[in-house]
């Protein structure tokens, strides 16, 4: 009689749920990267994950020994499925490793910061809320990042005082933690912060010194505006965040001016269209046009024409069924890989008989005037690039309007 050894059997089945719970996790941070991905694919990816938790939380003894083993070996979506089971589990020691693993590497981070927003909302008040009071309080640097980093993601507000944090960080570490207490402020609309804010514009880290003045712009602040636009001008590594909010924020002109400014340099192009494409004018379609037949920018540029005027190339068959890049070596932005390839010809033929909808001088998001932007409707159901434009002119739309975040999970209602 053929014998089966189950208990092998099922230690196999846990090893697959906690490697494909970590396998999904990835293929949806690619997802929320990606300006094309819709809500349906993001939310598909999360139902498949919480299925894969669901089968390592009920046997999770089992599962843990995977789970540790793959996050020591593995990255950000390995601390994820460790993350979420320290979360809910009763003693310290599991959440003990996740610190540890993030005290030598803050590159996993975003794991964890995936895992505290992924807690169902019916679970805040006992798993998440003690553990916050713990963090702040601590004296910990990694433990006060991490309250600041939870507050962020949940959208809660973090009720510190910003008057009591240094003007100079004394390391790293600290700089990194201030920099995620400045982008809380923009994000939650912290008014309180802006004194400290302007003090760490002269920050020598550069990440404190670009959340500080994202987040005074948010909050309505001309000082941060004129250091973002110093950002936007020059490579770095936030160029296109600073870009994204400047020509947004800027005075039309201003605005019109930073484009210009970045047509000028052709090593500049992707950043000058992406500044089309957030500042909104269908005055800068004949100068997008042409970058469309350039194979080195052509997704680039469709993918501005279809910010701004709302229309979806796909549908409309305004896209080459088969990339035309000669230019086998042309690597796409990370967050556009997915985007299809423009057929300028046939879209002059569409604009020519579509332009007379636009007005020239007013800007336009997805096809609407920014006046009269249904910011709800698409931050909710729109694609990923719509959705982030849409959340940032939400915000932008007064001084208290908490900033949307659309890399949360689709659904918080139901448990994993």
């Amino acid at each position: 009689m053929l014998s089966v050894d189950t208990s092998a059997l099922f230690t196999h089945l846990q090893e697959q749920h906690v490697d494909e719970a970590a396998l999904l996790w990835g293929q949806r941070a690619y997802a929320l990267k990606q300006v094309g991905s819709d809500m349906a694919r993001i939310a598909k990816l999360e139902r498949r994950i919480d299925s894969h938790l669901r089968c390592i939380k009920l046997h999770e003894s089992h599962a843990w020994p995977f789970v540790e083993r793959n996050a020591q070996e593995g990255d950000a979506s390995d601390l994820f499925v460790m993350s979420i089971l320290a979360l809910i589990a009763k003693d310290g020691e599991k959440f003990e490793t996740v610190l540890s693993m993030l005290r030598e590497s803050l590159s996993l981070l975003p794991g964890v910061a995936s895992a505290l927003g992924w807690l169902p909302a019916g679970t805040i008040e006992r798993l998440l809320l003690p553990k916050l009071r713990y963090w702040k309080n601590s004296g910990d640097v990694l433990l006060q990042h991490l309250f600041l980093l939870a507050c962020s993601v949940r959208r809660i507000t973090p009720e510190i005082n910003f008057s009591l944090m240094k003007a100079a960080p004394e390391s790293v570490e600290e700089a990194d933690m201030y920099a995620r207490a400045a982008r809380l402020a923009g994000e939650m609309k912290l008014h309180e912060a802006k004194k400290r804010l302007a003090i760490w514009l002269q920050s020598d880290h550069l990440p404190l010194q670009f959340w500080s003045a994202w987040s005074l712009v948010l909050l309505g602040d001309e000082l941060g505006l004129n250091r973002l636009l110093t950002l936007s001008l020059t490579p770095n590594e936030y160029q296109f965040e600073a870009i994204n909010l400047s020509a947004r924020r800027l005075p039309l002109a201003a605005a019109q001016d930073l484009v210009r400014s970045l047509a000028k340099n052709k090593t500049q192009t992707p950043q000058a269209i992406l500044a089309v494409s957030a500042l909104g004018l269908v005055d800068s379609m004949d100068w997008l046009h042409a970058r469309m037949s350039d194979p080195k920018f052509g997704y680039l540029a469709g993918h501005a024409f279809n910010m701004i005027t709302g229309i979806d190339l796909v549908r409309e068959e305004l896209y080459f069924t088969q990339d035309k890049s000669e230019d086998d070596e042309v690597m796409p932005l990370d967050g556009f890989e997915q985007l299809p390839c423009p057929d300028p010809v046939a879209i002059a033929k569409h604009w020519n008989t579509v332009s007379n909808r636009f007005v020239e001088k007013h800007r336009y998001l997805c096809g609407h005037r920014i006046a009269d932007m249904p910011f709800n409707n698409i931050v909710a159901s729109g694609l990923q690039g719509h959705r982030r434009a849409a959340a940032i002119e939400w915000a932008c739309s007064t001084v208290t309007r908490v900033l949307p975040n659309i890399n949360n999970k689709v659904s918080l209602d139901g448990a994993f």
